[in-house]
């Protein structure tokens, strides 16, 4: 959504003090949060009318914005030791995953205020999974529920650099392997992701990145079948690639990160496994909504030189 400049300010001023002449070296055109005032940790874009923002000081919340940054509700985790928050990933629309430690919540926003859908404690090797699992040893990886599915990336053996992993989807009774013992065949996860992988629900299919494997993965979840798509090869040591979802824009996107150049965006053809170059960029996409990627950039206020992160959503060129 296209947003004036000086009245994103001056929202931004009310609701979190913002000087208003502190800004305006910034990319305005682009600009979607910016403050030094308010200790954001992560700032998460669910959709292009709300966005969560992970805030901890004395204590430890995610706070919900609205299209014009106000903040509109407030979600306490608990204490920060022992309900860090390790993950949130966005899984549709208006839908997200939260999981912080000790459980894991899935949260919808109805209304301009969070809805929590299913909340389950977390016990360090059980993680809830079905009666019917069948895994060896200690359960201990990413834990994820999406409807009645849950899907676990499980590190097998130790945990060194070079280690291998699982990937498990237990979905009506039925226990299915996605990824069995995958070595890693990149040297780093430029993207920032690392071993975790997220799991995107595209209407009647699951599309998981793995990265460190060069590869994604397409679930069909009215049949069960499973397509590994490969990425292009990785022809050196300082490049990955990953995939996104625009839940808003309904399109499927791929990005070659480096290392230390630009990083390019694609668009993502999973029926055809094509990918077509649209836009090279200095800046490192953290996701996709509604045809522009967000991502961050550390600056300096030229008065006080103090630090700010800034969040931009800029359109993807054509």
């Amino acid at each position: 959504m296209k947003k004036i400049y000086w009245s994103l300010v001056f929202l931004l001023s009310i609701s979190f003090g913002l000087d208003c002449s502190k800004v305006y070296a910034q990319n305005l055109d682009h600009l979607y949060y910016c403050n030094e005032n308010t200790d954001i940790a992560q700032l998460f874009i669910i959709n292009p009318y709300y966005s969560v923002g992970h805030i901890i000081d004395n204590d430890n919340y995610l706070v919900l914005f609205n299209h014009e940054n106000l903040s509109i509700d407030t979600l306490n985790l608990g204490n920060s030791k022992d309900y860090f928050l390790q993950n949130l990933i966005v899984t549709g629309t208006n839908t997200f995953f939260v999981s912080a430690l000790k459980y894991y919540k899935i949260l919808e926003i109805k209304a301009g205020k969070f809805s929590i859908i299913e909340e389950q404690e977390l016990k360090e090797g059980k993680y809830n999974l079905p009666d019917y699992a069948n895994l060896e040893g200690m359960i201990y990886g990413q834990y994820m529920k999406m409807e009645d599915m849950v899907f676990l990336e499980r590190p097998e053996g130790n945990r060194r650099k070079d280690i291998g992993y699982s990937l498990y989807l237990f979905k009506d009774g039925k226990q299915i392997t996605l990824v069995q013992n995958q070595k890693s065949v990149i040297k780093d996860a430029y993207s920032g992701i690392g071993i975790r992988s997220k799991v995107m629900h595209l209407d009647h299919h699951l599309l998981i990145p793995v990265e460190k494997a060069n590869k994604m993965i397409v679930f069909d979840l009215a049949t069960n079948d499973k397509k590994e798509i490969d990425f292009p090869d990785v022809e050196k040591k300082n490049v990955s690639w990953n995939c996104f979802y625009d839940f808003k824009g309904k399109k499927s996107y791929a990005v070659k990160f480096y290392k230390d150049q630009k990083h390019e965006i694609y668009a993502l053809d999973l029926e055809k496994e094509s990918f077509i170059l649209l836009e090279k960029t200095e800046y490192k996409p953290i996701t996709f909504v509604d045809g522009k990627y967000h991502y961050t950039s550390t600056e300096k206020d030229e008065i006080t030189n103090n630090e700010m992160i800034c969040h931009y959503l800029k359109p993807i060129s054509k």
